[in-house]
């Protein structure tokens, strides 16, 4: 597939370390950021401004917090375990937007009720309450036997959780998820770049995406860091730097 853009991460901002399932779990000190300075948030608000102002023509900066969702076991949606997950994480928020740290401009999401439930339990108190997240199919594992990957209907999604959005490509029914099959590291990566494609079409620059380890760990192949496995609840913040390819404008 052609590749719309090509992604690097800038480092010194946040531990760019592989991520590590080791429990009990904890959010990372100010969702990952070095720097512990009181004006932490606005002077990287300010590097990042800086970075995309003055920034080759066809680059753009954007910071995106990758959060994997909370504990689920066999039932897709959260345990009460995996409901404490996010909760640790929405904690972390609260204190770091009275820090400075933006609320996320875009919001993204797997279709999948354990990452919209994560999701909601994070976010709900956090953005303005008519803010829609943007669901999106590729967020999730498309092969293997386990029927807790297979997506509800667009109908019953957006009952239970109205403030989704969805593009002219979200069918109503399942149409990706196949039960038989291997997904392979290669798939996961390719899937992980359309996303990743999607977020940078984007003209947010401080994005959240929700999903699951696997996909999380596609992500990190992308941008070429170490993929380790994220804890359930785990969060992982970058600065992605994208440059597009030389037909593919950039917001």
């Amino acid at each position: 597939m052609h590749a719309a853009f090509c992604y690097t991460t800038i480092p010194d901002f946040f531990d760019g370390g592989a991520p590590s399932a080791v429990l009990p779990y904890k959010v990372p000190p100010r969702l990952g950021l070095i720097d512990d300075s009181p004006d932490r948030w606005s002077s990287l608000r300010v590097r990042i401004a800086q970075l995309n102002m003055t920034g080759e023509k066809g680059t753009v900066f954007k910071l995106v917090f990758f959060t994997r969702h909370g504990q689920a076991i066999r039932d897709p949606g959260l345990t009460d375990e995996g409901k404490a997950h996010p909760t640790m994480t929405r904690d972390a928020w609260t204190a770091e937007i009275q820090a400075g740290l933006p609320i996320p401009e875009s919001l993204y999401c797997s279709p999948l009720r354990r990452a919209l439930e994560t999701h909601e339990i994070i976010f709900g108190s956090l953005v303005p309450p008519d803010q829609r997240t943007t669901l999106i199919d590729h967020c999730r594992r498309l092969c293997g036997g386990h029927t807790c990957d297979l997506r509800r209907s667009r109908t019953e999604i957006l009952s239970a959780f109205p403030l989704s959005a969805m593009g002219a490509d979200f069918t109503e029914d399942e149409e990706l998820w196949q039960r038989d099959g291997i997904e392979t590291s290669e798939d996961v990566s390719e899937q992980a770049r359309i996303v990743l494609d999607r977020i940078f079409r984007d003209p947010a620059t401080y994005i959240s995406v929700t999903a699951h380890g696997r996909i999380i760990a596609g992500f990190m192949r992308c941008l070429g860091v170490p993929s380790g496995v994220l804890p359930a609840g785990g969060i992982y913040s970058v600065l992605i730097k994208a440059v597009a390819a030389v037909s593919e404008p950039l917001q």
